[in-house]
């Protein structure tokens, strides 16, 4: 409980201090029965780390002065012996959380973890029944960009390393087309009409 707690804290804490400025612009025009809007939307943000590194929250052998813990034995016994299971079970840090601690040794205290600048952009042209609709983002965060993932075991590993390609992408740039299709209402049987879209869309339910 204390545990979340303190999770818990530090999540308010960044979001209260989440720097962010946004603009955003529209764009209309008409011709006949031509309708043309254009919605722009540009957003810059910042966060920072506002609590010391809780060692709790790393995996066992990410604990600073524990990479060797188990180097000896593995933390085990097959002769009844409990004192290596008891050494590992009394440790600092948690049994699974190697897995999921890369963004608590990734930044320490005061340290900004993220520096974004994302546009959104849709684009909306009508004629009639018929209707064309595409839409997109686009961002970039030069925190992430240049980050190096830290690793404090480094019995198989390096201090700092570079992240692999495609992860350190999508973390610091990314473009999109959320949206691209054609719609039309069609008349359809007696008094009825139907509704068509083809593309990409979000689909809608309800």
């Amino acid at each position: 409980m204390q545990k979340n707690g303190k999770i818990l804290l530090a999540s308010c804490a960044s979001l209260l201090l989440l720097g962010h400025v946004g603009t955003a612009n529209a764009f209309t025009f008409s011709w006949n029965d031509f309708n043309v809007e254009l919605n722009n939307k540009l957003t810059v943000g910042a966060g920072w780390r506002l609590e010391e590194r809780d060692n709790d929250l790393l995996g066992k052998l990410n604990v600073p002065g524990q990479q060797d813990l188990c180097r000896a034995d593995d933390c085990l016994d097959f002769s009844g012996n409990p004192e290596p299971a008891r050494r590992l079970v009394n440790a600092k840090g948690g049994f699974f959380l190697h897995a999921t601690d890369d963004g608590n040794m990734n930044y320490d205290k005061g340290d900004m973890y993220s520096g974004l600048g994302k546009f959104d952009s849709t684009a909306t042209i009508t004629w009639n029944d018929y209707l064309l609709k595409i839409s997109g983002l686009a961002y970039y965060d030069r925190v992430n960009e240049t980050l190096q993932e830290t690793n404090f075991n480094t019995s198989f590993q390096p201090r700092h390393e570079e992240r692999r390609g495609r992860i350190q992408n999508r973390l610091s740039k990314h473009t999109e087309i959320r949206e691209a299709f054609i719609a039309g209402v069609f008349p359809f049987i007696g008094d009825r009409n139907l509704n068509v879209s083809i593309g990409k869309q979000r689909v809608r339910w309800g």
